[in-house]
Order: C-alpha cells, then structure tokens, then sequence
C-alpha cells in the first residue's frame, strides 16, 4: 500500500483505478443526492464571502447518507484495510458513506469538523472523489494557525482525525464534484503504527 503523509495528521492514500470501478454508480449518486436536498444552497457564503461560523446554529443538511449498498461495500473495503494497514484500533461500531456533491453554482463553504453531531463517534475521517475539477475544489484544512489548502486527485483516499477542521473551496468547473464523505466510527483512538501517536 503507497501512502504519503501530507502533514502528521493528514495522509494520501493511493488506491489505483478505484475512479474507473466506482464511476459507474456517479448517476444513481447524483440523483440521490438531488432528491434528497432540492434545496441545496446556492453559494453558501456569508455577506463578507468568507467562511461560515463553524460553531453557528446552520443546521441545514449538506451531504447525503450513501444508500448505494454495492458502492458502500466497495469505500468501505478500501477504507476499512487503508485504516488497518496505517493504524491500530478496534473493529468499527459503524462505517458511513456520506455524499456532498457541488459544481459551479451551487456549493457549500461551511467549516467543521467530525467530532460532534449526530453520526456518532467518528474516529478517524477519509474523502474519496470524482470529477476534480481543474480549478478550484480544493480541500482546506486549519493547521497551526492558518489555512492551507490540497488540490484533491482522484484514485486516492484521505484520511485525517475526526477534530480537523476543514472546507471545500468553489470550482470554475460545470461538472459535479462529487465527495464520498467516510467516517470509521468505534470507541478506540487510532494509533499511528508509524510515528506512535493517537488521533
């Protein structure tokens, strides 16, 4: 397995072809996601176009729970050995798919995180992709006290600890970016095998 440690707590995992096995469910993810959030807001900045609030009242769904059952079983194959290979921790409680898919028009800069809410206790975070677009859509994470940000590939699964805050950015590109959200949750930390530490 080729992994690269992009920062201590945040890690590229290449995952070859997994673009070409999974691009065949892209319709049935879209229409999902476009049914279950008609709503989805357009631009979701505030007036001064900078991040929302991450500790704000916004309550408005961004993403979808994945019920693609054939395309969950494959994420959560690569998810579940990626985290194993990497970490020691306990078997999952749980393993979520969760879609958030933007374009041009419509998407959502909202900062957060994965330690609270309603999923349960995420342990440890990973985003795949498909349709990267060109210019802009990139990660953006919060690390010592700044941004930076990661221009995202497909064929590669992220993984970074449930406290990491971090946000899409805005694209030029039509075409929809789609984000399979994952979450591992369980009762244990993970433990970095490599440099010996928890997330």
């Amino acid at each position: 397995m080729t992994i690269r440690y992009i920062e201590d707590r945040l890690i590229e995992v290449d995952v070859p072809q997994i673009s070409d096995v999974i691009k065949p469910y892209e319709n049935q993810v879209i229409n999902q996601w476009k049914e279950e959030l008609p709503n989805f807001p357009y631009m979701y900045l505030d007036e001064n176009s900078n991040l929302k609030d991450p500790f704000s009242n916004q309550t408005n769904a961004l993403d979808i729970r994945c019920k693609i059952e054939p395309l969950n079983n494959i994420l959560f194959e690569v998810f579940y050995n990626s985290i194993h290979y990497i970490f020691d921790i306990d078997e999952p409680d749980e393993m979520g798919n969760f879609v958030y898919i933007q374009n041009n028009e419509r998407s959502a800069q909202v900062l957060h995180q994965h330690i609270w809410g309603n999923r349960g206790k995420t342990s440890v975070c990973g985003t795949m992709y498909l349709n990267v677009p060109d210019n802009g859509g990139e990660f953006m994470y919060y690390v010592g006290r700044g941004f930076k940000k990661l221009k995202v590939q497909e064929n590669k699964l992220y993984l970074f600890p449930n406290w990491l805050f971090h946000s899409t950015c805005q694209q030029d590109d039509w075409k929809h970016r789609i984000c399979f959200n994952l979450e591992y949750s369980s009762n244990l930390k993970a433990f970095d095998k490599k440099y010996r530490v928890y997330w």
